[in-house]
């Protein structure tokens, strides 16, 4: 039965495509009736008329929030075929005149939907280039209970749909993004959600068909050579192609504060080729210096900046010199500023004192971080609102020597050694007693490495222990040798000819 010629017949019946031609088919028993009916009354075609101008502007109204064309389109049809009603119930549906406006009017309207439809998959171009596939995007997010609230909007390489949340949750609808991904055939990842902090059930939909990030992008040099670093500062784009942008001191229209930058990942990712491109551009600026630190790569990073940088350090104790200095440099800028009625570093402080801004780029921050002290001038830099731009790797970002955590504690136990500050240990009292701990001098030995810096080297107590008596019972010689004497040795007590600024203890040849 699926198959017979009545089946084909009344599947094609049903087809969307043919509603627009029943319509006008429908124009010829109607005007008929109301020929048979009405045809001498005119009551009924006063009547008629004002239904027919009713139904039109009614479709009008009905319009309100669509495209302009559509709004037109949908209205001109109605008029059109009331119209054809109320004549046809005068004059009669098959006088000549008539039959031929409804077969060639009728035509044309009908195809005029029908080409309506086709084109439905592309509806309502946008202004700005490019279209947006509206019935694809409002059917994938109908099925994920989410409705359109307003025109998406649409960038060169980026859709942005404003969407309403049904009975989901943006976390739900998140979940189906893959899904979504799929009915409109972009790439898994193409495809995110912006929570509107406002409203929970309001979120956008953001579509990038395209990942810019893929290929390289040559940089075409500073954007705004001789300009202020009150400038933008452009180091390349996102994935959807827009510029990538950076605001260095405050702003005093937008309220914008001074921002700091930190660059991290892993190996090879181009962090000291990052923060270079903007760096070349800042040079550019005759309103600014900049101050640089790299206690690893020294000259492979700052070659090419050297001439035009105003303090450069490629040394780890360089590195601790400048930041000290900077904390005084910090508070003579800010009170020169202060007497002249500045609170933020602007132009304006520039053109009348001749004070330029101050940017200090620091490559491998994560070495002034290891011991503890030398962060107080980098606070420093941050709280006093310097611009402080570091380069580090994750793997830097842990690098407490002090073995802190409660797992390195448990590991340290369970080998029958105490925790001692600055990576060392020593054995427990109930140990030392053993049999094991008696006699000659034991091997060393060494923890696993881990975030810790690797642990340390550990002896038992008789390989290295100097004084072996209880904490209350040393001296009070001893407890300084070992605890508050910097530069003396925390194991013999002995001063130190060459410190370790980390450890402070003697090197193997000088015990």
């Amino acid at each position: 039965m699926a198959d017979s010629p009545k089946a084909d017949l009344w599947k094609a019946t049903k087809h969307p495509r043919m509603r627009p031609w029943l319509a006008v088919a429908a124009e010829v028993p109607a005007t008929f009736a109301a020929h048979h009916y009405w045809g001498d009354s005119v009551p009924a075609a006063i009547g008629l008329t004002i239904a027919a101008g009713v139904l039109t502007a009614a479709t009008w109204w009905a319009g309100e929030g669509t495209k302009t064309g559509r709004r037109v389109h949908a209205t001109l049809s109605t008029g059109v075929g009331t119209a054809y009603l109320v004549v046809g119930t005068v004059t009669g549906p098959f006088e000549p005149a008539m039959a031929s406006v409804l077969v060639i009017g009728g035509s044309v309207a009908a195809g005029s939907w029908n080409i309506r439809q086709a084109l439905r998959v592309n509806v309502d171009p946008q202004k700005e280039g490019g279209s947006v596939e509206t019935g694809i995007l409002v059917k994938s997010i109908g099925n994920a209970k989410a409705a359109l609230r307003g025109q998406p909007k649409v960038e060169p390489n980026k859709v942005t749909a404003p969407l309403k949340l049904d009975g989901i949750t943006n976390d739900e609808l998140g979940n189906r993004l893959k899904e979504i991904a799929v009915e409109l055939g972009i790439a898994p990842t193409s495809a995110r959600l912006q929570p509107d902090p406002e409203r929970a059930d309001h979120t956008n939909l953001v579509i990038v068909p395209q990942d810019m990030l893929k290929t390289s992008v040559v940089w075409p040099g500073p954007s705004n050579p001789d300009g202020s670093i009150t400038d933008p500062i452009a180091i390349g784009i996102y994935e959807d192609g827009q510029e990538a942008v950076l605001w260095f001191p405050y702003d005093d229209q937008t309220k914008r504060n001074g921002t700091h930058f930190l660059a991290a990942g892993m190996n090879g990712s181009a962090k000291s080729t990052g923060i270079s491109v903007a760096m070349t551009e800042v040079l550019t600026k005759p309103d600014v210096i900049v101050w640089g630190v790299d206690p690893s790569k020294g000259m492979q990073t700052f070659a090419a900046f050297l001439p035009y940088m105003d303090w450069v350090e490629m040394t780890e104790a360089g590195g601790n010199n400048m930041i000290d200095a900077l904390s005084q440099v910090i508070t003579a800028r800010a009170n020169t500023l202060g007497q002249h009625g500045f609170k933020n570093w602007t132009p304006a402080a520039f053109e009348q004192l001749g004070m330029p801004y101050m940017i200090v780029w620091i490559e491998e921050a994560a070495k002034f971080f290891r011991n503890g002290t030398e962060m107080e001038g980098l606070g420093s830099i941050r709280r006093n609102q310097r611009h402080y731009q570091p380069s580090a790797t994750f793997r830097y970002l842990d690098a407490d020597g002090r073995p802190r955590t409660a797992g390195r504690r448990r590991l340290l136990r369970r080998q029958g050694l105490h925790h001692r500050r600055h990576g060392t240990a020593r054995r427990c009292a109930r140990r030392r007693r053993s049999p094991r701990s008696m006699g000659e001098p034991q091997a060393r030995i060494r923890l696993p490495r881990g975030p810790w810096r690797g642990g340390g080297a550990l002896r038992r107590p008789a390989a290295h222990l100097h004084d072996r008596r209880r904490p209350d019972q040393r001296d009070a010689r001893s407890h300084n040798a070992r605890r508050c004497r910097p530069n003396h040795c925390r194991r013999c007590g002995r001063g130190l000819r060459q410190p370790d600024p980390v450890r402070r203890r003697h090197r193997p040849d000088q015990h």
